[in-house]
């Protein structure tokens, strides 16, 4: 023990040299254990925004399918043509050509290009 109380380097006792080292030991650890949780931190936060910006992209996509699939069964469901009807006409039993009502078309449509047949 009479280490600790002699006199060490510049006239300073042991343990106060012995402290100091202590605490130079203390901050480096506390600054690599909050570097290190920060690093960690910041890579979760970068797994996280990866995620949300590919969920976000897949519901963009999914919408874009749900337009175009609305769409095609608009055009589906409104197809009114005159060749469409003559069909029905051709197909239909005797005596149930009203069936094919759905089909007449409807005329033009202003500022609507008419469609071919």
């Amino acid at each position: 023990m009479g280490w600790l109380t002699a006199s060490g380097l510049l006239g300073l006792k042991n343990w106060v040299w012995l402290l100091l080292a202590l605490f130079l030991a203390l901050g480096t650890f506390a600054v690599i254990t909050i570097s290190d949780n920060a690093i960690e931190d910041t890579i979760e936060t970068s797994k996280r925004a990866g995620a949300a910006e590919a969920v976000s992209a897949g519901q963009e996509s999914t919408l874009d399918q749900i337009g175009d699939a609305t769409h095609a069964g608009n055009e589906i469901r409104n197809d009114r043509g005159d060749r469409k009807y003559r069909q029905c006409l051709r197909d239909s039993a005797p005596g149930y050509e009203s069936s094919c009502e759905r089909y007449k078309p409807l005329g033009a449509v202003p500022g609507r290009p008419s469609a071919p047949d």
